[in-house]
């Protein structure tokens, strides 16, 4: 991937570019040392002058994107400026300054809106960091320290600052007056920083020339070699993988594990400033001579499988076929913004439209044509999700004939990453803006929203979906702040926690399987929901692939049978997953258990018979389930297995089936549904839930001498007097005669038979 710059425009004045800002409508603002703000279009034409001050503005920054449902409010167009007097400033975007107040005594250096825009933090020359409202009203005052305040940035959930001042960077929490970190970050005044929303990386550069990568604790993640010149400004690309540093006469484009991908040569200046789009895809530098240039990624490339595509340029897309060894060229005429291959389609944004090619063989035909969007987020199996179109979510699939399901008009789409977005065929969940510890789930076959809410103790920072099956083998797994991998049934609100220390977790594309690093180890999870069947078996099931102690390795896709893995120093390389499991997961889901049984007892691999084993009592192959459990050396859960598939009431069977998978009140509501009061009573007692069997035998005034009579018996076995109140009060108001008893079992199993022939 490369930087490709756009020849240089000059302003105006031709004066030294101070600070520099993207609208959310996508035009560029330019203020200039002669204190004039001008606004530009993409192309790099300046369009009108703006404002004029009569101070000098050191600092600028836009009011976040709004969501569809504001997009007509006012703030989505003012920006705050700050003023070398220590004025702050409110201005919108005909020019007009709504807000002035004297925020600090001396110049004000940085300024930032949170994410929300709820709140704008200030950082001036006489050492404060400064909390204000939209309007302009003081909260609080942050921090004071002993030197200028150069830089600011708000934590992704706005809940911190990170702030520099002299050589030291400091975290402090809005809402406390002593907690705060601090660490010495620089050889040299810090110049600039930045705090990103998604790797939740921090970015810091200083007079030394250096660059450094943070991560949320202050802990050193990289540090660059020293540059040639002194480094101006940096910036993180919204979607968090890779940053741009401005330096004396060049820029460099760095991936988020800070290595260079690609390094520019300017004739220019030194870059004072940068801004991003809100796409990412386009940035925008600022120099000291005045001139203004546009930068935009070239030479990005994807592969799926066979394919592989390139962004030539930024007008022509290259499509490689490794098999036949064929090449295609598309052209568009506008800028190409996003693009991602996978499934077999090809899924293009340009700067006006989105365009979906099938790729069969290595022919490319285009499927699909939409106006107005904005950016990509996810791609399954026969679905796409597209964001920011003027309904706010759209899902588009293309099953026979392309259908679009327009969903939560008003989200603020650009808060949405591929992160914390999983799509399947059928269902579409995301975490929550306003409460990232909840997901919230959607049909996508019919555009609404499920009435079942995921929710979790503590936030989630990224999600991935099952592919294959239909929606009752719909699962997800997330990880959360802590970098624990959870694992949950969508069927049923069941979490399970599948490993601590995860860096990123993947579901193959082609089977129930998941990859994840777990402390630079390559984990392997054959058919993970055995978590809701079988949670025993998840042990077994793990396999740990290899050892990438000391590389710094991380999971970067999981194609078929192949996960690429990422090292420190940005090199891929290929893991093979073992095509066993893939070849059995082909039987399974093609109904062949004999085929499959037959597999397991050829290679006699334990985690190819825990597969089996979960697989079968999903799919109620009582009889395979009972063999591959054997085989496991599980008697008691063979034998379990068994005595399901010896039930002969249809009711009695899927109740017991609950049981086995843990889900007792399932298989209690079942059997009380069916009027099988007995066999919900017994249920309990098998599990010694005495209070329970009684409570269900007094409301419905059934089977109470049954629980007094089996209460006894299990006292007198273990030799115990009895204990709770309530079974020794009802035993002198219950006569208990064991032929009654047995008489009333009796009846009711002969009432199952009826339940049989009736089902039948």
């Amino acid at each position: 991937m490369k930087l490709s710059l756009l020849s240089a425009t000059s302003s105006p004045e031709g004066e030294s570019i101070e600070t520099i800002g993207w609208s959310s409508g996508n035009e560029l603002f330019t203020c200039s040392h002669n204190k004039t703000i001008w606004k530009w279009n993409r192309s790099g034409e300046t369009v009108s002058k703006v404002y004029e001050s009569s101070e000098q503005i050191q600092t600028m920054h836009w009011y976040p994107a709004p969501s569809q449902h504001n997009r007509g409010s006012t703030n989505a167009d003012i920006f705050a400026v700050g003023y070398s007097n220590g004025a702050v400033g409110v201005i919108n975007k005909g020019g007009r300054e709504e807000h002035r107040i004297d925020a600090h005594d001396g110049a004000v250096l940085s300024l930032k809106w949170n994410i929300e825009g709820t709140a704008l933090a200030t950082g001036g020359s006489d050492g404060f960091v400064k909390l204000w409202s939209r309007c302009c009203a003081l909260r609080s005052n942050i921090y004071h320290s002993g030197n200028p305040v150069t830089a600011v940035a708000w934590s992704p959930d706005s809940t911190q600052i990170l702030f520099a001042s002299g050589n030291n960077l400091t975290i402090k929490h809005i809402q406390s007056s002593t907690r705060y970190t601090s660490w010495g970050g620089h050889n040299g005044l810090i110049l600039g920083v930045d705090w990103n929303r998604w790797n939740r990386l921090i970015l810091s550069i200083g007079e030394d020339g250096i660059y450094k990568i943070w991560d949320c604790f202050g802990r050193l993640l990289y540090k660059s070699s020293s540059q040639q010149g002194c480094l101006k400004s940096v910036s993180w690309c919204p979607s968090g993988e890779v940053f741009v540093v401005g330096g004396t006469a060049s820029v460099m484009l760095c991936d988020k594990r800070g290595h260079i991908l690609s390094k520019e040569n300017t004739k220019d200046g030194s870059i004072k400033a940068l801004a991003w789009t809100i796409d990412g895809n386009q940035v925008a530098l600022g120099f000291s001579n005045g001139a203004v240039m546009f930068g935009f990624f070239i030479e990005r490339s994807m592969e799926w499988f066979r394919s592989k595509v390139t962004l030539e340029d930024m007008h022509h897309i290259k499509i490689e076929d490794y098999l036949c060894k064929k090449v295609q060229i598309l052209e568009f005429q506008e800028l190409v913004v996003h693009m991602s291959i996978g499934f077999h389609h090809l899924i293009v944004i340009t700067a006006l439209q989105c365009l979906v090619y099938r790729i069969e063989d290595w022919r490319t035909q285009c499927i699909i044509n939409v106006k107005d969007t904005r950016m990509i987020l996810k791609q399954c199996l026969d679905s796409f999700l597209v964001s920011d179109m003027m309904n706010g979510l759209h899902v588009f699939t293309y099953e026979g004939r392309n259908r679009c399901n327009p969903l939560l008009a008003g989200l603020r789409t650009e808060l949405l990453h591929n992160q914390n977005v999983g799509l399947s065929r059928d269902t579409l969940a995301f975490v929550d803006c306003n409460d990232p510890k909840c997901l919230r789930l959607f049909d996508t076959t019919v555009g609404k929203e499920m009435e079942k809410v995921i929710h979790h103790s503590m936030p989630i920072v990224e999600i991935d979906m099952n592919q294959q099956g239909d929606s009752s083998d719909r699962m997800l797994i997330f990880i959360d702040v802590d970098n624990d991998l959870y694992i949950v049934s969508l069927l049923r609100p069941y979490i399970s926690k599948l490993a601590s220390l995860t860096t990123k977790a993947l579901w193959s594309s082609h089977a129930h399987i998941i990859a994840a690093t777990v402390e630079q180890d390559l984990i392997i999870w054959l058919y993970p929901q055995a978590a809701v069947i079988d949670e025993d078996l998840l042990k077994v099931l793990e396999v740990s692939k290899e050892c990438f102690k000391g590389k710094s390795a991380n999971l970067h896709s999981f194609q078929g049978m192949r996960c690429m893995v990422q090292y420190a120093n940005g090199a891929f390389v290929t893991r093979s997953v073992s095509p066993k499991p893939f070849m059995l997961f082909e039987y399974i889901e093609g109904n062949n258990w004999h085929l499959a049984k037959k597999l397991c007892w050829i290679f006699k691999e334990r985690p190819l018979w825990a597969v089996l084993a979960a697989a079968a009592v999903h799919a109620t192959q009582y009889g395979i389930a009972e063999e591959a459990y054997r085989a496991l050396e599980q008697i008691d859960k063979s034998d379990f297995v068994k005595h399901i598939d010896s039930q002969a009431c249809e009711i009695v069977r899927r109740a017991e089936h609950a049981l086995f998978t843990r889900q007792a009140k399932d298989a209690e509501s079942i059997l009380i549904n069916a009027g099988l009061i007995y066999r919900a009573v017994n249920l309990n007692l098998r599990l010694f839930n005495w209070d329970r069997a009684l409570e269900i035998a007094l409301s419905h005034k059934k089977h109470v001498d049954t629980v007094l009579w089996r209460r006894d018996q299990y006292l007198q076995d273990t030799h115990q007097e009895e204990s709770k109140k309530e079974f020794k009060d009802l035993r002198d108001q219950v006569q208990i005669d064991v032929v009654r008893i047995k008489q009333a079992i009796a009846e009711e199993k002969n009432h199952e038979k009826n339940l049989k022939e009736c089902h039948a």
